[in-house]
């Protein structure tokens, strides 16, 4: 067993981001089947997104504002399962940002971390564990050092996917009109994320490819993510690696079928310029 897991003290939250339609969804039940951690099991986004709890670290949100905003616009209705109302209920919600507002006044950072704490402890603690796993994918365009300042213990997970399949995933769901609105959607978040990611301290950051994971390497690539967490091998996760993250349900290539002719010509020349200017940018690309 690791020091983290013997540590009577809550183990180190753990954060994952990437893209969007990269596979940061999987991996953070995947992680969340480790026996001491749980996976928050929505989108929370009030502690990573530019209008939630970074503009009250950076003084350009009041505690006040965002309190209000948490409430209107990242809870939900009741009944509803893809927000905050998944796992916490108005009430407590509403105690939990009380007991924030005045304290972040004084110390964001230190009232930021409680916040997150209760509510995301407080789940964690009803479902039996002690950790959580969070996986907003935007905590990693915009969360990243804003997260690390309330918890510089933190575990960062960064999913980098084939830009062609974020594309063709993108246009299945309707988030983008054609191919070129889809992988300018995913060069522009590859840049961001690279530079809130270069924020954090080296040995917090692990960057996973998802083709490698899933596909090229399954053993290496979950050793690889162990061995980040200071884990040793855990049965609940291998199973669920197992069963749920068969390299068949990766969809590794699926735009080679999505795309056709004129279209799949130029998702592919396209995606090898994007590649080459993220490279020139810094930024690891899903095929380094």
């Amino acid at each position: 067993m690791s020091e983290l897991e013997r540590s009577p003290d809550p183990p180190a939250p753990i954060f994952v981001g990437g893209t969007g339609r990269s596979g940061t969804t999987i991996l953070g039940r995947l992680l969340g089947r480790q026996h001491n951690y749980t996976v928050i099991p929505v989108e929370a986004r009030f502690h990573c997104s530019p209008d939630g709890l970074p503009g009250v670290l950076l003084g350009e949100v009041t505690p006040e504002d965002f309190a209000r905003r948490v409430l209107a616009q990242w809870y939900h209705p009741p009944g509803g399962t893809e927000k905050l109302a998944a796992f916490v209920t108005r009430e407590q919600l509403q105690e939990a940002l009380d007991r924030f507002i005045a304290p972040a006044s004084e110390d964001p950072v230190a009232a930021g971390r409680s916040l997150m704490q209760e509510l995301f402890g407080g789940y964690a603690r009803s479902e039996g564990r002690r950790g959580w796993v969070e996986m907003t994918p935007i905590n990693a365009m915009h969360g990243a050092p804003h997260l690390a300042r309330m918890f510089p213990e933190l575990r960062f997970v960064n999913v980098i996917r084939d830009g062609r399949d974020v594309a063709s995933s993108l246009l299945a769901v309707g988030w983008a009109q054609d191919a070129r609105e889809a992988l300018d959607w995913w060069e522009q978040r590859m840049l961001r994320g690279q530079r809130q990611l270069a924020l954090l301290p080296a040995d917090s950051l692990l960057t996973v490819r998802f083709e490698r994971l899933l596909v090229e390497d399954r053993s290496g690539g979950l050793q690889e993510l162990l061995d980040f967490m200071g884990w040793q091998e855990d049965a609940p996760m291998c199973r669920f690696f197992a069963r749920r993250m068969t390299a068949e349900e990766a969809h590794v290539g699926r735009w080679e079928t999505h795309f056709s002719g004129a279209e799949r010509d130029f998702v592919a020349t396209e995606y090898e310029a994007i590649q080459a200017r993220l490279r020139a940018a810094g930024v690891r690309t899903p095929s380094a």
